[in-house]
């Protein structure tokens, strides 16, 4: 029933969105797998959302031998120690309770008379489920919890979806842009340290099952906060600005997220800086962010190698993930193309 349930939610979904799409790959995932052959991974950290709030990272690949995301289409569920829950009063699944199912309300579909949440353990985070064509897809928007945790709301201005764009990564086989790999759960306080467990079950093809992965958070102190970055467009589709990276953060991507007079998003821009003090950075006409675009430009500075991580520079099966994988969170500029 689970197999044709799933069927039918992409059917619908592909029907309601012109197509769903390549997963965060951008490459058509195979129409069958075995699931014995995937290798799925995770590493936990804490998030400093801009000095206002605390919340946690959760970093996954689940890839194939190929290195590209193994099984398609799943749900994905989050426990962890004694005193992890979901923030009570958010419209997010998990609200309140210890068993977080990852993905924002955002994300979900309803058919008939039940609600499934399209977000997915992907080969590089927590992104959409994967098929056939290459439609812009709304998923997944981040963080999780950001409605109930008020801390949150002075570092995104709303619940958006992040892909990686040009000039940072190469164009895109499709237009989504390339997965990041972060996802960020705003939480009431500091993550309790302990162990963390990633449930990943899925009906495919004719196969049902289940993956699990385990990681500790041996420590819930805070990265740095990070100042906004300043940005300026050049009316011609790039622009430039610069940062301040404060000590103890290796890697900084600079993320613009372009969004259209009705929220949805229309271009993104990723600068991956690896230094620390005052940054400067641009963004080169052909990237093409749109005329007139709202532009949220936004700093998030890792303790680890996340770029080095992900594709399409890296399709290792098993990737060497951090022990922990923290995460500092810049307010935003918003702007206009």
């Amino acid at each position: 029933m689970r197999h044709a349930r799933i069927g039918l939610v992409l059917v619908t979904l592909a029907v309601g969105l012109g197509s769903c799409t390549t997963g965060q790959l951008n490459v058509t995932p195979p129409l069958t797998f075995t699931p014995t052959n995937a290798a799925l991974q995770m590493s936990v950290g804490t998030v400093n959302f801009a000095g206002s709030a605390a919340g946690l990272n959760v970093l996954e690949t689940d890839r194939s031998p190929s290195g590209f995301t193994a099984i398609p289409v799943n749900t994905v569920v989050l426990t962890g120690p004694s005193g992890f829950s979901g923030p009570a009063g958010s419209a997010d699944p998990g609200s309140g309770a210890a068993a977080v199912p990852l993905g924002s309300h955002n994300d979900s579909f309803p058919v008939a008379s039940f609600t499934t949440n399209l977000a997915a353990a992907d080969g590089f985070g927590i992104g959409p489920p994967g098929s056939s064509s290459s439609a812009v897809s709304p998923f997944p928007v981040q963080p999780q919890f950001l409605d109930a945790v008020s801390g949150a709301l002075a570092s995104f201005p709303a619940q958006l979806p992040i892909y990686g764009g040009q000039p940072a990564y190469p164009p895109p086989s499709g237009p989504i842009g390339y997965p990041e790999g972060f996802y960020l759960l705003a939480l009431s306080g500091p993550p309790p340290t302990g162990t963390y467990t990633l449930t990943v079950s899925y009906s495919q093809n004719g196969n049902s099952g289940s993956q699990t992965a385990t990681a500790t958070l041996a420590s819930n102190a805070l990265l740095p906060t990070i100042a906004a970055p300043s940005y300026t467009s050049d009316g011609k589709g790039g622009g430039s600005g610069s940062v301040t990276i404060p000590a103890g953060i290796i890697e900084t991507f600079v993320q613009i997220t372009a969004t259209n007079s009705r929220g949805a998003v229309v271009g993104s821009a990723t600068v991956v800086l690896k230094a620390t003090g005052a940054q400067a950075f641009s963004i080169p006409d052909s990237v093409g962010l749109p005329a007139g675009a709202t532009l949220i430009v936004q700093a998030f500075g890792f303790d680890y190698d996340d770029f080095g991580l992900g594709p399409p520079g890296n399709l290792s099966q098993k990737p060497a993930l951090p022990a922990q994988a923290d995460v500092s969170v810049s307010t935003a500029l918003v702007t206009t193309e």
